[in-house]
Order: C-alpha cells, then sequence, then structure tokens
C-alpha cells in the first residue's frame, strides 16, 4: 500500500523493477496472474466482492444416440454438455434405469446406464435427470406369446361350459372367435392373462367339431354323438389338417375303415361344401370346395367319419405379398430343430403357419402380421426316409427326413385284383402295409382307371381308384401300388356271362371243383382266385363258354369262406367239415 499525504509526494519516484505483464504470464500463469491483478484492484480500492460461476452459465443440456431400449434390455448412455467449471449429478425416476455411471460430474461429459428387461407387453418410459434437466428413455414392449390350455377340449352330447386359459405377458392383447351356430363364446378379446368361456349346445347327432381361433392359436372342440357307434366301427382320416391359399379349391381325403360301417362328412363352416363322400360305408373318400377368400386368414372345421379335420386358409392377396424361406430343408433322422424360416411382407399383413404333418410340430408363435420367423422341430424317425410340408403365409414348404440307419421298408398290398362291370365306377379300396415312416406311391398304368385318393403315403394307407365305362370287348388294366401289381378286370360293354353254379359247399378235406362259363362267342373272360387256399387249375382265361376248375386246401377243421371271380360273377365257396358227407 501506498501512504497518503505531502509526505508521499516528497519521496524520489525509484525506476520500475516489475517485468513486462506478458512476461508475468507467461511464468506464472493465467490463474496467477488472475489473482494479482485482483490484489492490485483491491489495494487500488476500498472494497471487493468475489463470485463463483453464475447459474445461468451452469445451465446443461442432455443428449441421447437413441432414446428407445430393446425389450431385452441392456446399456444406454446421455451425453452432458457443460461448461468447465460447472459440476453436476444424475438420477434416474425409474426402477428399471439402474447403474448411472458416473453419477456426478463436472463439464461436459457421458453418463451410462443399464436397462433391466421389459417383463410387460407393453412400451414403458422412464427419465434421466441432470441438474434439474430431464431427457426420456423408452424401452419397447417384450414380445407376445401365448399358451392356450386346452387345445383340443371335448364335451359330452349334452353340451354345456367350457373354459380355455390363456396364458401370456401383461399388456398383450388377444382375440376369440368360432364360426359354427353350436358354440357361443364369452369373452371375446381381451389383454393379458385370461380365459375364453364358451357355450356349447346339446349335440343330437353324431359325433361333431369346431375350430376356435383364440389368441392366434387353433383349438379344436369336440362334442360326442348322442348315439352310439358300434365298437367294431373305427375309422381314420390320411391326414388330420389342410392350409388353403386365399384362392380357395376342392381338396380330398381318403378315409380309412371298417367294410360295411357308415360314416358322413358334414362341414361346419359356411365357406366350406362338402361336394363328394357325405355319406358312405367302409373306405372311401370325401372331397370339399373351399370358397376364395376376400378378407382376413379364417380356419374352419368338417367332421368326416367322427373325426376332425381343419381347414386354415390365408388372407385375402389382393395387396399382401409374402415372401418365405427357406422352402425346403433336410433335418437328420435323429430329429430336433430346423432351421428358423423367414416370412417377408409388409406390415399389418396377417399371416398364418401350419403343420401338415403330425411329426412336424411348429413353435410358438404361429401366426402373426409383417416380417417374421418361425420355428419347428422334427421328432426322430424310427422308420424309411419321410416328406412333410408345413404352410406358412400360404405357402407350403418341404421338410425331409432321412430314414433310421437301421430301417428297411417292406410293403404289401391288401388285394391283388378285381372284376368290374362293364358300367364302371368306384374299385374297391385297397390298403397298404408298411412300417411307420416308409414312403409310398401309387400310379395307374391305363387311361381308363384312375386314381382318386392315395397316389402317396407315409407308413399304412389306403388307395381308391374309379375305372371309365367300357363300350368295347372286356379289357385288363392294371395299377402299381407300393411296387405291387394290381390288376383291374373289365367286363366287355356288349357280352353278356353267367356262371353254374355260382356257389359250392365242399367238406374239411377240400378238392376239385368245376364251373360252368356261358358268354357270347368272341367274348373273352378271365377267373382269379380270392383267397390264397383257393388254385385255379384250369380256365384261368378263355372266350365264349368255358369252363373253370380249381382245388380247394383242407381246412384242418375251421369253418371258411372264399370267393373266386369268374367273367365278372363271383362264385363263393363255403368250406366246413359238415358239408359234403
Amino acid at each position: 500500500m501506498t501512504p497518503s499525504g505531502d509526505h508521499a509526494s516528497a519521496q524520489p519516484r525509484l525506476p520500475s523493477l516489475a517485468p513486462p505483464r506478458s512476461v508475468v504470464r507467461r511464468i506464472l500463469g493465467p490463474s496467477l496472474v488472475l489473482g494479482l491483478a485482483l490484489a492490485t484492484i483491491g489495494c487500488e480500492s476500498k472494497s471487493s466482492t468475489s463470485t463463483g460461476p453464475s447459474p445461468v452459465k451452469c445451465q446443461v443440456s442432455l443428449e441421447a444416440a437413441s432414446n428407445s431400449i430393446d425389450a431385452t434390455g441392456g446399456q444406454g448412455a446421455i451425453t452432458v454438455s457443460a461448461q468447465p467449471e460447472c459440476g453436476w449429478t444424475a438420477s434416474s425416476d425409474a426402477p428399471w434405469i439402474t447403474g448411472l455411471t458416473p453419477a456426478s460430474g463436472q463439464g461436459s461429459g457421458r453418463v451410462e446406464f443399464q436397462a433391466v428387461a421389459n417383463p410387460a407387453g407393453t412400451m414403458r418410459q422412464g427419465h434421466i435427470a441432470v441438474n434439474g434437466q430431464q431427457i426420456p428413455v423408452q424401452q419397447q414392449p417384450a414380445a407376445c406369446r401365448f399358451e392356450v390350455s386346452p387345445v383340443a377340449p371335448a364335451i359330452d352330447a349334452a353340451g354345456g361350459a367350457v373354459t380355455i386359459a390363456i396364458t401370456t405377458l401383461a399388456g398383450c392383447p388377444w382375440q376369440a372367435s368360432v364360426d359354427v351356430g353350436w358354440v357361443s363364446i364369452t369373452s371375446t378379446s381381451g389383454t393379458g392373462t385370461g380365459s375364453v368361456g364358451l357355450r356349447v349346445s346339446a349335440n343330437g347327432g353324431e359325433t361333431r367339431s369346431a375350430a376356435l381361433r383364440v389368441a392366434g392359436q387353433t383349438v379344436t372342440l369336440t362334442q360326442s354323438s348322442s348315439t352310439t357307434t358300434p365298437p367294431n366301427c373305427v375309422f381314420s382320416l390320411e391326414r388330420t389338417n389342410e392350409a388353403v391359399s386365399a384362392l380357395g379349391g376342392s381338396v380330398t381325403v381318403a378315409v380309412s375303415g371298417t367294410p360295411g360301417c357308415a360314416r358322413t362328412a358334414t362341414s361346419g363352416a359356411s365357406w366350406i361344401t362338402v361336394l363328394a363322400g357325405a355319406n358312405g360305408t367302409g373306405p372311401g373318400a370325401v372331397t370339399f370346395n373351399v370358397a376364395s377368400n376376400s378378407g382376413a386368414a379364417r380356419v374352419g372345421t368338417l367332421t368326416i367319419a367322427s373325426r376332425a379335420f381343419t381347414v386354415s386358409q390365408s388372407a385375402s392377396t389382393s395387396s399382401c405379398v409374402y415372401s418365405v424361406g427357406p422352402d425346403n430343408q433336410s433335418v437328420g433322422a435323429a430329429g430336433g430343430a430346423g432351421a428358423a424360416i423367414s416370412i417377408s411382407t409388409s406390415a399389418g399383413c396377417a399371416w398364418t403357419a401350419t403343420s401338415q404333418t403330425s411329426w412336424i410340430a411348429l413353435m410358438p408363435p404361429t401366426s402373426g402380421s409383417g416380417t417374421a420367423t418361425v420355428t419347428f422341430t422334427v421328432s426322430a424317425n424310427s422308420g424309411g426316409a419321410r416328406t412333410g410340408t408345413v404352410s406358412i403365409a400360404g405357402r407350403t414348404l418341404t421338410i425331409n427326413q432321412a430314414a433310421a440307419a437301421s430301417t428297411s421298408c417292406t410293403f404289401s398290398i391288401g388285394s391283388h385284383n378285381q372284376s368290374i362291370g362293364a358300367a364302371g365306377g368306384t374299385g374297391v379300396a385297397v390298403a397298404v402295409s408298411t412300417a411307420a415312416g416308409c414312403a409310398w406311391n401309387a400310379r395307374s398304368n391305363d387311361g381308363w382307371i384312375t386314381l382318386v385318393s392315395g397316389t402317396t403315403g407315409t407308413g399304412a394307407g389306403v388307395v381308391t381308384f374309379n375305372v371309365a365305362t367300357n363300350t368295347a370287348a372286356a379289357r385288363t388294366g392294371t395299377l402299381t401300388i407300393a411296387g405291387e401289381t394290381f390288376t383291374v378286370n373289365q367286363a366287355s360293354g356288349s357280352c353278356s356271362y353267367s356262371i353254374n353254379p355260382t356257389e359250392q359247399a365242399i367238406n374239411e378235406k377240400g378238392g376239385p371243383i368245376a364251373v360252368a362259363v356261358s358268354a357270347g362267342a368272341g367274348c373273352g373272360w378271365t377267373a382269379t382266385s380270392n383267397e390264397s387256399w383257393i388254385t385255379i387249375t384250369a380256365g384261368a382265361s378263355g372266350t365264349g363258354n368255358g369252363t373253370v376248375r380249381f382245388n380247394v386246401d383242407s381246412t384242418g377243421g375251421k369253418r371258411r369262406t372264399g370267393t373266386l371271380t369268374i367273367a365278372g360273377r363271383t362264385f363263393t365257396v363255403d368250406q366246413d367239415k359238415k358239408n359234403g358227407d
């Protein structure tokens, strides 16, 4: 400090020894220079005030590369922008946003955080706050997956109530629908875990089935018949479902069953119409038509021989285009998961996926909209090589499975020939016997014999065929079924035949029998045995009048009845030790 008063002015002024200000700044640095300047001002003033950074100057701004976190959780980060001397702290208002690192700092920086998985099917939002400024953090909803139970409920003929349980994440929406009049639904839509109540009317007829669509899953409800089916009448279908494109079309299903047992086929949906086979007995086939679909994907059922048959039809393709692949793949005999199948389409375009083969199981979800993937598993194969299909977004994809290493496939057919009249018509159903997984096919070798069903199969199955009307001479044709030859003999359209006698009883020892054939000159005929214990010894074929001779083996004491087909007529042999004595 410089003293004040006259004495000061009388002192001689000494030369200044202070270095230039620029030199001081270089030596002491900016912060020390600032301190010296303040000290100098203090010496020249009677008072001074010192303050920190102003609140306005220390405002922060927040940024995030993306404020959306995947449903599975993970790491995120925000950027803090502030002046170098400004301190800050960070906090979260959401318990699922944790691990803020660092929780405090000074100047600009980066705050990382962790988000736990979202347990709900709805989006959620929290905030990260820094010095009173907030930035939102959104987390995507968890993928909605649905479990429906039971998927195949049954109810007796009296009807009543059925409850279908739906298990899913909170916030996941679902719907339920049915296309038959004898089932009504409560709770046709909901969110999260819930249930669907069904009210089933009493059944006054045969066993019937209905396909419901519940949370994107197919539920098949079966109601028993009010009448009792004879215990010896058993039917089975070559397959139990079919996927049809939006264009619709006709479908044929082969039916295997006990000969002589009556069966019916009825549709449970207005857009499915039975064309042929609505009534029949024993083995046969049912043909139905699926109308074109101009709306969303739909599911309907038929009841064929008291068995449920499900039809899944894809949505109208007027504005939706789908790409599905790969369209075929191979799986080893041990089975397991196949490669994921990709579905590419526009947002909002609905699709469904169904397995058309019992040993291929689709994993949820089996329906949805927009781009997605579908996965599946294949059961282990203990038989021969086999091929199955799945239908996804109206496309049919092929799954090939290798044969078990130790499997050898053998085949046999129930009969090897049939004689049929000149008028033609449906031939007998030919049963194919083989091990599960062994593949076979059938083909006609003559143009006037047409296969109706069973052109291909795996394991046991049935082949049916049709014979055209014959207006000329008698003819013979063949089919090849599972590698075996089946012969069809058709009578002439202008020839008439008779045999005498038409039946005969013979004792347990058997022996020879002769049958006279009457036919017009030039009219050809054949004779075939339909039993292994009856052997034709002469007259297996002929023209005009003739005689067929055959021998009957010993029965060993048990009664039995067998037939021969002679000139299109049936000759019956009744063998019993009491006969012919």
